[in-house]
């Protein structure tokens, strides 16, 4: 029973990650920074986002994900439960849908 509970807990934490991760949601969340930070500075709007970002040394949001996300699988493949270092090799082919993983290779 404890690990029927315990896959779906896995298995609901998987999908919500994944509806996090989708270009949509990335791009909504995005627009979101975007807007506060040139609100912030009062910025025109002839001064891109790019070069708002680049000014701040503040990374997108797409930047961050990826940078947390290799940090993490770095971490999986060196972890020394051999569960959680298994989690790193899985791939989308091998469960049949699309991780969050290959959502940020595109």
């Amino acid at each position: 029973m404890e690990s029927k509970r315990r896959n779906m807990y896995y298995e609901n934490k998987k999908q919500e990650t994944t509806e996090i991760a989708k270009k949509g949601n990335i791009d909504r969340i995005q627009s979101f920074q975007s807007k506060v930070l040139r609100t912030i500075l009062n910025a025109p709007w002839y001064v891109s986002n790019r070069t708002i970002h680049h000014d701040l040394n503040n990374p997108t949001v797409h930047e961050t994900i990826q940078s947390r996300f290799k940090s993490f699988h770095s971490n999986l493949e060196n972890h020394p439960n051999q569960l959680a270092n298994a989690l790193s090799l899985t791939t989308s082919s091998q469960i049949e849908e699309t991780l969050p993983r290959d959502l940020l290779a595109e």
